[in-house]
């Protein structure tokens, strides 16, 4: 790790600013990058990182400038701040944290390592000439570091909304939902099953609602080895056509329809799109960690909550995958317990709960004894390595799962 990774690395994880003073007066003092390109902003529980890199490809697609700001990182942060899906040049990142470093000490105030990067991002777009940037938000939405003014914000999208961070968010997906639907500002595009969930969508924000599936339906799904075949229909032109991703999960083609939404959304304001180049280009995105496939028989999911966890296990219950040996581990404020539920439900699942290099991690111990509590079998080994050595030993005939966070995850996915 180089000075400028150490430094970033350095900075306080959480501590939150309610009112979002600090990052605002930074951005002041700074000019407001984030009003130099239109903006898409995404919150949500689950699919926000898909949703985004599919938006992003239909931009680009359609010759915009984009950027793309995602997070957590897996293994590099630079990972977090694309320009036109590649890492931004080192020269204009390096110049622009000297910038940053410099405003931060000269304002008196300091930033977190989301601040941080969130700022980064928008300097850095500004500087490559980002035409079009899809940010995603960190955690929740009212108080969320991405959550400032933005003078071109095209269009906010809110994906699932699940039981997650209950302690500062809430504890039902309402009032989960109430957090993150403060980041929509004008129009905004709800990718919600849930029917009280989408009928307060209506009453708050009226005609300003829209919906995926009034403009791309998913009709069916299937697999095969290379990924997900998706029969997707265009509503409003009554039309069928198959769209082909490299992925596994069913919810992926659920995200694409709603990338395709959001692209169809904004064209109706007169931005220029073409919806079949975006097809084309959302069939090619593949993003790190969704059930990656690592080798012949071993994954990698960052799958940190019941609801990915749930799609992802019935991914390979399609995929025909057999047994499942899932190398497991996650951090403290995830919902462990209801995890150790949807795994007993699947019968074919054996565990091997390893460690996490995070001062959030739950220790290893514990998830041991949630699991036994379960009645699910499992194995202790704290070291990643040697808990994957493990997994090869015992899976049989079967597959091999690594995932739970990202953290996890990281260790074994090259980017």
């Amino acid at each position: 790790m180089n000075e400028t990774g150490r430094y970033i690395a350095s900075l306080n994880e959480f501590k939150f600013d309610y009112s979002l003073g600090r990052i605002k007066q930074i951005l002041l003092a700074l000019g407001n990058p984030q009003d130099a390109f239109g903006v898409v902003h995404i919150a949500g529980s689950n699919g926000k990182g898909t949703t985004a890199a599919f938006i992003e490809a239909a931009f680009r697609a359609s010759g915009y400038k984009t950027g793309l700001y995602t997070s957590p990182h897996i293994t590099d942060f630079r990972e977090r701040i694309l320009f036109n899906s590649a890492f931004v040049p080192e020269n204009i990142l390096e110049t622009n944290i000297v910038l940053l470093k410099k405003n931060v000490k000269e304002n008196k105030t300091f930033l977190t390592y989301f601040e941080f990067l969130t700022v980064l991002a928008f300097l850095c777009f500004k500087e490559c000439g980002a035409e079009i940037a899809v940010i995603e938000a960190g955690l929740g939405g009212r108080y969320d570091a991405t959550n400032v003014n933005y003078s071109a914000k095209l269009l906010s999208v809110i994906t699932s909304v699940s039981l997650e961070h209950t302690q500062m968010l809430g504890n039902t997906c309402l009032k989960i939902l109430k957090e993150k639907e403060e980041i929509v500002k004008g129009a905004g595009l709800f990718n919600l099953k849930d029917n009280n969930l989408r009928k307060h969508v209506k009453k708050r924000f009226g005609e300003m609602a829209f919906f995926p599936e009034d403009y791309f339906k998913v009709e069916s799904t299937s697999h095969d080895i290379k990924g997900i075949k998706a029969e997707i229909l265009d509503v409003k032109n009554n039309r069928g056509f198959k769209m082909k991703l490299p992925m596994y999960e069913d919810v992926m083609a659920e995200n694409a329809a709603a990338a395709l939404a959001a692209a169809e959304i904004i064209r109706s304001m007169d931005v220029a799109i073409d919806i079949k180049k975006a097809v084309k280009a959302i069939e090619k995105v593949k993003v790190k960690g969704r059930l990656q496939k690592i080798s012949k028989d071993t994954f990698v999911s960052v799958a940190h909550n019941p609801e990915a966890a749930c799609a992802m296990f019935a991914a390979l219950k399609k995929m025909r995958a057999g047994k499942i040996t899932y190398v497991f581990s996650a951090l403290k404020d995830k919902d462990i317990k209801a995890v150790m539920d949807i795994i007993k439900e699947y019968k074919n699942i054996q565990l091997v709960i390893t460690g996490i290099d995070n001062e959030r991690a739950q220790a290893p111990s514990v998830i041991k004894a949630l699991a036994d509590k379960t009645g699910i079998k499992s194995f202790l080994e704290p070291d990643n390595n040697k808990a994957l050595a493990l997994a090869r030993g015992i899976k049989g005939k079967g597959v091999i799962v690594i995932g739970g966070s990202f953290y996890l995850a990281g260790k074994f996915i090259k980017y």
